[in-house]
């Protein structure tokens, strides 16, 4: 999976069979291009309507290396949290994480994903990490926050509960400039 370097490069783990994009790759070479081939983008955007759960999965994971493209990526991903897949679901949270500045312009989005209940604990939690850290210093947030706290088991409790005081610091930051 492509890792974004400091440099915006990306380097490209290409031991996968990604010879259709990139030709013949010998196992475990890596090569550093300055962005994803633009048809990529408009392919991943499609295949997010995939019949295929496996497609939109992927799909949905390499969206997040278009962070240029922001703008019509993260939309994409807002309509993917209503997929009928878990497993969807969850790499959308994964792949909003790259997008903090369409995060605190559409925190409904992280809100639904911190929502979802059916969802896997530690992305919910991820959810409530985005909002603490970039999510907008509003009232709807905090009670976001506060009631996935409170909804969740003991166990899982304090990755909530530190997102909340994160956002809390954040807010009262804030409040004193």
């Amino acid at each position: 999976m492509p890792v974004a370097e400091p440099s915006g490069e990306y380097q490209l783990d290409l031991s996968l069979d990604l010879s259709p994009i990139y030709g013949t790759i010998e196992d475990r070479q890596t090569v550093t291009v300055s962005q994803p081939p633009a048809d990529i983008l408009d392919r991943r955007l499609a295949e997010c309507a995939s019949d295929d759960a496996a497609t939109r999965m992927f799909a949905v994971r390499d969206l997040a290396y278009f962070r240029e493209n922001g703008d019509r990526v993260f939309p994409a991903l807002a309509r993917c949290l209503d997929d009928a897949d878990g497993s969807v679901r969850e790499a959308v949270v994964y792949s909003m994480g790259r997008f903090p500045e369409q995060i605190a312009q559409h925190s409904e989005a992280v809100m639904r994903a911190l929502g979802d209940a059916s969802m896997d604990a530690s992305r919910r939690g991820y959810a409530a990490y985005l909002l603490s850290e970039h999510g907008p210093l509003t009232e709807q947030v905090s009670e976001a926050l506060t009631a996935a706290a409170e909804a969740v088991g003991a166990d899982e409790h304090d990755r909530f509960a530190d997102a909340l005081a994160r956002f809390n610091a954040r807010r009262e930051a804030e409040g004193s400039q």
